[in-house]
């Protein structure tokens, strides 16, 4: 169950400035760079965010991708860990290249 559907394109980065209508989950402090599988935020896990990455990737494919599991999820046919794993998750990938975001070593 969702309480809305937001379909946009045009959005750079999510961060407050950008997504005005979704300032109170974004950080203060620049773009949403920690979204577990690029997708979801660990303490609003019903929330999520498709087709925010860059590298070297084409983005209708992986958007196709992270549609397919967020529609396993809202099924139940997948399950998201806890908050607290998604975050270890994310911090991991943080330390390790900066974002969750960046899918390749593409600069």
């Amino acid at each position: 169950e969702f309480d809305a559907v937001v379909l946009a394109t045009g959005y750079d980065l999510p961060c407050r400035r950008s997504l005005p209508f979704l300032a109170h989950l974004l950080p203060d402090d620049g773009p949403l760079l920690g979204l577990y599988k690029t997708v979801w935020l660990p303490d609003v896990p019903r929330c999520a965010f498709l087709g925010f990455t860059f590298g070297f990737i084409t983005i209708p494919r992986l958007v196709s991708l992270q549609a397919q599991h967020v529609a396993r999820v809202v099924t139940g046919d997948a399950r998201l860990p806890g908050a607290a794993a998604m975050a270890r998750e994310v911090a991991r990938r943080v330390a390790e290249k900066g974002t969750t975001q960046k899918l390749t070593d593409n600069p």
